[in-house]
């Protein structure tokens, strides 16, 4: 579920170049530290790269596999290539006046049909996402995302008859500094649900049957998160380093 939201994987008036040659890698943009690395236990590395204005332009895996992005006026394009570097799926990204995505639709492989539409707080945060397919079943269903104090304290996903199927609730570190939202990395588009770092997260799927997650980390000597410690190291260890 951490590297779900990896979930959208998506293709041109004002395209960036994706090269990794060309394209200069910002120390800071605006002052907000950038992703390099996230080493995922000893061997899967995911290393980011971005263009001068901080967006990301590839995620690239240990195994060969990718993911690029290529930007238009109000549009982007994300790529997912596999290990042998063939293409797997595109989404194709609308962004609302806020820049935030609107929607994303899968295009391709064309016998795949998949929607996801974002519906957003008047505090630009992300209130409603509606997920729909009509050739996969379980992408179809409804999340509602509540706030207190602008942080994400709840998360609940209903099935499209209405009919609730999860619910997700969320702790944070409030003293701590959260360097690994959705901007560290590069996803401009997307709305960060939390300026401070996950404490704890419980998903119910039934009164009897739930998972609890507990994080901590630990900082480097600029106070970027340099490590992030799942239920004690017993759920994995994420390593992170920074341009």
């Amino acid at each position: 579920m951490k590297k779900l939201l990896t979930l959208l994987i998506l293709l041109t008036l004002f395209s960036t170049s994706c090269s990794k040659n060309d394209d200069p890698q910002p120390q800071s943009i605006n002052s907000i530290p950038k992703v390099k690395t996230i080493a995922y236990g000893s061997t899967n590395v995911s290393t980011f790269i971005y263009d001068s204005q901080g967006r990301i332009l590839k995620q690239e895996e240990s195994d060969g596999s990718k993911v690029e992005y290529i930007y238009n006026a109000n549009s982007v394009i994300e790529n997912s290539f596999n290990s042998a570097l063939t293409l797997t799926k595109t989404y194709s990204i609308e962004l609302n006046t806020n820049g935030l995505i609107e929607n994303a639709t899968l295009i391709f492989p064309y016998n795949i049909d998949h929607r996801l539409e974002y519906t957003y707080n008047t505090d630009k945060q992300l209130a409603v996402l509606k997920s729909t397919s009509g050739t996969n079943f379980n992408l179809n269903y409804n999340e509602e995302y509540k706030y207190t104090s602008k942080q994400l304290n709840n998360k609940k996903r209903y099935q499209l008859d209405g009919t609730l199927f999860q619910t997700t609730n969320y702790e944070y570190f409030t003293d701590e500094n959260n360097s690994i939202g959705f901007k560290n990395r590069g996803l401009n588009y997307y709305a960060d649900v939390s300026e401070f770092p996950i404490k704890s997260e419980m998903i119910i799927f039934s009164a009897t049957n739930s998972n609890t997650y507990f994080y901590d980390y630990n900082y480097d000597s600029k106070n970027r998160i340099s490590k992030k410690i799942i239920n004690s190291g017993n759920d994995g260890i994420n390593d992170i380093t920074y341009y």
